[in-house]
Formats: structure tokens, sequence, C-alpha cells
């Protein structure tokens, strides 16, 4: 049984080594260069543990298979990497991260949830609409904040082939 919490200090390395080898799946796609990005340094993943932003889906054994890190802006909660282990693909991880991250935008008052993906791979964008989130057209003065670019450009993504995702949520 699958078991998505708020992840703990001392899986810090286990969300390292889920964002490692996540990247294996664009091995045979045009974005073979993303499998050799390197995770995000432990203090990006320790910051957002501190502000509640971490989540891992873990098995019984309470080993980590998929993690979830967000930031909150005024604009909503912003998933900055969905990552689960490729033999655990396919098992709605993923969607599970992701509901909770939403509850935690609703919890915080938000309204939307954001995200960026490959617009060109077919398995990537649309699994996110299938879940309710809309490509927003790059016209829209929200689709791409210019450090989310520069971020981008800096690890060797072109912009052009990346889109920016929004799910309106439903506050209660």
């Amino acid at each position: 049984m699958m078991n998505v919490r708020a992840a703990r200090a001392d899986e810090i390395e286990a969300c390292r080594e889920i964002q490692r080898r996540s990247g294996e799946v664009f091995l045979d796609t045009v974005h073979a260069h993303v499998a050799d990005h390197e995770p995000d340094e432990p203090a990006i993943l320790r910051a957002a543990l501190a502000e509640g932003l971490l989540w891992v889906a873990a098995e019984a054994d309470n080993a980590p298979v998929g993690q979830l890190m967000a930031t909150a802006r005024a604009s909503g909660l912003v998933i900055a990497q969905l990552d689960v282990l490729p033999e655990h693909h396919r098992r709605g991880i993923g969607h599970m991260l992701i509901e909770a991250a939403e509850a935690e935008a609703r919890r915080r008052g938000l309204s939307q949830i954001w995200l960026r993906t490959f617009r060109d791979i077919p398995w990537n964008a649309p699994y996110y609409e299938r879940l309710g989130f809309q490509a927003l057209d790059t016209q829209d003065p929200d689709a791409l904040d210019p450090a989310t670019a520069a971020h981008e450009r800096g690890i060797g993504l072109d912009p052009a082939g990346r889109v920016t995702m929004r799910k309106r949520l439903v506050t209660r």
C-alpha cells in the first residue's frame, strides 16, 4: 500500500536519488540529456521541507518511491519537481503526490497550482491535462516567470519546448 506524507529530514538523499533515477525515462526521447541532470542540492530540498512543501510517496516499508517538491508564491503553489522511480510508474503515485500538493495549496488559501513540463513528449503534458491542468498561452503574462526561464536555460532546457500548465482549485 502506498502512503503519501510529508518528507522527513532523513529522506533528503532518498529524494535526490528519486530525482536522479526519474531522468531515465527521458533516455529514448529528444530530451535524453535530462537523464544527466544532477538532482537538486540538499539545501534546496531542506528548504522545501522546512516550508512544508516536500512530500514523498512511500511503500509499506516506508521507503520513498516518489517525491514532489513545491514552492509557494502569491500566484499559487508551483510544483518544482515531481518524480517517481521508473519501476513504480503507472500506479497513480504522481497523482497522489499532486493531490497532496493541492490539499496544501487549499490549506494556504491558494486557488491554483502551477507546473512546467515538456510540450513535445506525448506522456508529459497530456498526463497533466488528464489531471485537470490546462496549458497556458505563452502570451499570458503568468505563463513563464523570468527566473524559471533562466533556470531552465541554465540546465540545458529550451523554454520553447516547455509549457506552463495551471490547475484552478476549488477552495473549500
